[in-house]
C-alpha cells in the first residue's frame, strides 16, 4: 500500500499470490528450461571451439550439422560492418547510461511528475 507516496504495509504472502502468480509461474518455468537449453549448447559450444578432436555430443551424434567448406574468418562479417556496429554500440552507450542515470536521479529526489 502507498501512503504519501511511501511503501507501507507490505504483505509478501498477498504479493506472491496475486492473480497474476500462474502467469508468471508459467513464465519462470519456461524460462528456466530456455536458460538450461543455452547453458548445455554453450558447454558443447566451447568444447566445440576448443578444437581438441571432441567436438561434443550433438556433432558426434550428427556430423552432416557441422560444415568444414567454410572458414570462420569467411563466415564473419566485414570489416567495415564490424566496425560500424561497435561506433554505434559505443555511441548508444554513451546517450542511454548518462539518460538512464539522470531519470534515476530524479525519480529518486520526486522531480517527476505524477502520471495522471
Amino acid at each position: 500500500m502507498l501512503r504519501s507516496g511511501h511503501v507501507v504495509a507490505v504483505h509478501p504472502l498477498q504479493v506472491s499470490f496475486n492473480g497474476a502468480f500462474w502467469f508468471e509461474a508459467l513464465h519462470m518455468l519456461l524460462a528456466g528450461y530456455m536458460v538450461a537449453g543455452f547453458v548445455v549448447a554453450g558447454v558443447y559450444a566451447v568444447d566445440l571451439l576448443r578444437g581438441d578432436g571432441h567436438p561434443g555430443l550433438g556433432v558426434a551424434q550428427y556430423p552432416y550439422l557441422l560444415g568444414t567448406h567454410l572458414p570462420i574468418a569467411a563466415a564473419a562479417a566485414p570489416l567495415p560492418t564490424l566496425s560500424a556496429l561497435t561506433v554505434v554500440a559505443a555511441a548508444a552507450l554513451v546517450l542511454v547510461v548518462p539518460s538512464m542515470g539522470l531519470l534515476f536521479v530524479l525519480q529518486q529526489r520526486g522531480r517527476l511528475g505524477k502520471s495522471p
